[in-house]
Order: structure tokens, then sequence, then C-alpha cells
């Protein structure tokens, strides 16, 4: 999320072309829903499903379909294409807010959001990072390139320093993957 946003001014004019720069802050408020989709996809598919309360995850989807329905019609006519934006993030948080009341009431919410706090603090150092070369280079391909490198190097070590338990997992993973 914080590197599409951090990349999108760079992205979408050389993706679309400088005819779409109205683009890119739609492009910026879209990434925000990443991180509800993202909750929502792991509390539903990955509790809620397997423990036979798909009702529950129905309903959830449900209502913020006529959530998002709702709200899209006042906010199109306020802010256009990035008023969807706000609706689809919006419903997309209600979502994940519905699914969280029912998963909580089975599991410890420490045990969800354990280690999150490193998860953010490394992000916004990437963000803050690929911001900085955003508005210093030039808008092209080789910059949206070395910016998204630099930004994904950037994340993972800053994981790395904080000692994240799940990338010494995927490291170790692939590491044995590798050896003979």
């Amino acid at each position: 999320m914080a590197g599409l946003i951090a990349i999108a001014p760079v992205f979408v004019p050389w993706f679309f072309g400088n005819e779409f720069l109205a683009v890119s802050p739609v492009m910026m408020v879209e990434a925000i829903a990443i991180i509800p989709i993202i909750c929502s996809q792991l509390m539903g598919m990955q509790y809620l499903v397997p423990t036979k309360l798909t009702k529950i995850y129905t309903k959830a989807i449900v209502i913020g379909a006529i959530i998002n329905f709702v709200i899209n019609i006042p906010l199109i006519f306020l802010w256009n294409a990035v008023g969807t934006a706000v609706a689809t993030v919006f419903s997309e948080f209600f979502i994940a807010i519905f699914e969280f009341y029912y998963v909580f009431k089975k599991i410890k919410p420490s045990r969800a959001f354990e280690g999150i706090l490193k998860l953010i603090v490394a992000s916004l150092i990437m963000f803050v990072i690929v911001k900085v070369l955003t508005m210093l280079l030039p808008t092209n391909i080789i910059t949206a390139f070395m910016e998204v490198l630099i930004g994904m190097v950037c994340y993972i070590a800053m994981l790395y320093f904080f000692k994240f338990q799940m990338l010494n997992s995927i490291v170790t993973s692939v590491v044995r993957k590798f050896r003979p």
C-alpha cells in the first residue's frame, strides 16, 4: 500500500501516459483498500469459511457491497473517480471490521496483530524514502523501476533489522529449497 501510494505519481504518467495524470490520486486512495482487503480475506477465507461460519463471511460481503453502492452515489457527484475509490475503501474497511468482530469472539486480538507495529514502521520508512526519490528524480520508466527496487530492498532490510519472524521463516524456507 505505502509503496503504491509513494510511486503513483511516477507510475501513472509512465504506464498510462501524461493524459491520465488524474488517475494518480485515484490510485493513491484505492491503494488504501489493500489493507482491509487483505485483513478480510485472511479472516474470511482462513478462519470464517474453514470453521463453518460461511454465513457471517457472506453477510459481511453482501452488506459491504450494499454500503459501497449506497455511498458511491453521493461520492461520485462530490469527487468523481476519487469518490468511487473512497467508497471502496470505506466498504472494505466495513467488511474487515465486521469479520474481525466475529473472529475476535473466538481468538485473542493480540494474536491476530502480532508483529504489526514492525510492518507499519517498515512501511513508513520505505514510504518516506520512495516519496523523497519521487520528488527528486525525473519521471520515467527507469526511475519507476529504481524506486520499486529501492522500496523493496528498504522494506525487507527494515523487516530484517526489526527481526520480523515471518521474514526469517521465508528466508529459511528459500534457503532450504536451494541447498543440495
